[in-house]
């Protein structure tokens, strides 16, 4: 999506009370954030997204598969609590099937946040991920498990045991992996 097309959408959520924009806590640009309204829509754009998930069936075409859309997704769904507190983590992913300059990626986990940086920033790699770009995302989807990626080969990790170990604490799966239709539905019931 074009920037000028995203800041448009927002607008227009923002006029229709969905989200409220507040200045970012770096000071530079804004964020934005479901209000009530947002809050009690989210069980049903929820539940689009899991039939989606479900039934649209068809493979992902080559020119769908975006690494910005899925790093920074990546990146969102992280769990930087699954990585020692005590010291920077730097992870390197490298992605095949997409152009050179997007085949790199760096997720650097630092004291609870984590950035995603396309130019190398600058430390050890702790961990090392690399993957087809399709593969990956089969992985992120919930397709196909983690162990089923590594023990076939389509994802590979390269690194200390600890650090492989901790992948699957905080490499977070697409939101619409674990969700089941019943949870979705026992949610709308309660509110």
């Amino acid at each position: 999506m074009s920037p000028s097309l995203l800041s448009q959408r927002l607008k227009e959520l923002e006029d229709a009370g969905v989200v409220q924009r507040q200045p970012a806590e770096t000071g530079a640009g804004s964020e934005y954030y479901l209000t009530e309204a947002g809050q009690h829509l989210r069980p049903v754009i929820e539940m689009l997204g899991l039939w989606g998930h479900r039934w649209v069936t068809r493979e992902i075409r080559r020119e769908e598969l975006d690494p910005a859309l899925l790093m920074w997704d990546i990146r969102r769904r992280s769990d930087a609590a699954g990585m020692p507190s005590d010291q920077r983590v730097a992870v390197q992913f490298d992605l095949d099937g997409v152009p050179l300059k997007k085949s790199r990626w760096w997720l650097v986990f630092d004291r609870g946040d984590v950035d995603l940086c396309l130019k190398s920033p600058g430390y050890d790699v702790d961990l090392h991920v690399a993957s087809h770009i399709r593969d990956l995302v089969d992985v992120w989807l919930g397709h196909t498990k983690i162990r089923e990626a590594i023990r076939e080969e389509k994802m590979r990790l390269d690194g200390s045991r600890k650090m492989i170990r901790s992948f699957k604490d905080w490499f977070g799966l697409s939101v619409f992996a674990h969700l089941r239709i019943e949870d979705i539905g026992a949610q709308l019931r309660a509110d």
